[in-house]
């Protein structure tokens, strides 16, 4: 999925109260708790802006984790849709991917590298596994050589919390409202994405 085209939209866009708006709710409701989504995303971001030793590697450590997020966000995106084709083993599945944790990781920390690798050499790649999947970050070469530090922050801040919502949905909505497994479409999940994306473009950290 592209990080840009997918999520670079224009602010206006609105959400209209269908399925999805469960979803956007469920994401709402934790707005005054320490756990909410884009407050995790953002004391993620002050960390890197007070300990990175210089702009550069503050830059490559946003995008860097701006990437794991996003791909994390997938495997969270499939999961969820698997749920709700599969709603009667829903516990089952939440359980199976919990217990792939660190597997799961694994991964996505070598797919990071290998896109970021690919990123930083302009687009040149000898040849690695993640070769086919590449296209979902050559937009974002532009804005490295840019030296784009206020795009990737809104990336940064944008897919982490994301993530977060996601991982809140999966293992504390889905258990105590199994209803809301219904609004678990691709479409609607999408949906979702984008509004949380469009909502931590409020956030003044880093600006």
């Amino acid at each position: 999925m592209s990080l840009v085209r997918n999520f670079f939209k224009p602010k206006k866009e609105s959400f209209k109260e269908d399925k999805s708006y469960q979803l956007i709710q469920s994401f709402l409701d934790l707005k005054d708790r320490p756990d909410f989504p884009l407050t995790l995303a953002e004391s993620n971001l002050k960390d890197i802006l007070q300990n990175s030793s210089s702009p550069d590697e503050e830059l490559l450590f946003i995008m860097e984790d701006s990437i794991f997020a996003s791909l994390y966000a997938t495997f969270y995106e499939q999961i969820l849709m698997t749920i709700n084709e599969n709603a009667h083993l829903s516990m089952e599945l939440i359980e199976s991917f919990e217990k792939d944790y660190e597997s799961r990781e694994q991964i996505i920390a070598t797919q990071t590298e290998h896109h970021l690798n690919f990123i930083i050499n302009n687009g040149r790649c000898a040849g690695c596994p993640c070769c086919d999947n590449h296209h979902d970050v050559a937009e974002l070469i532009t804005y490295f050589q840019n030296n784009d530090r206020q795009f990737f922050i809104t990336l940064f801040l944008g897919m982490q919390s994301i993530q977060y919502a996601m991982d809140h949905l999966l293992y504390n909505i889905i258990p105590s409202r199994p209803e809301i497994i219904e609004t678990l479409t691709s479409e609607d999940i999408l949906t979702l994405r984008k509004y949380i994306f469009n909502f931590a473009q409020t956030s003044e950290v880093g600006r």
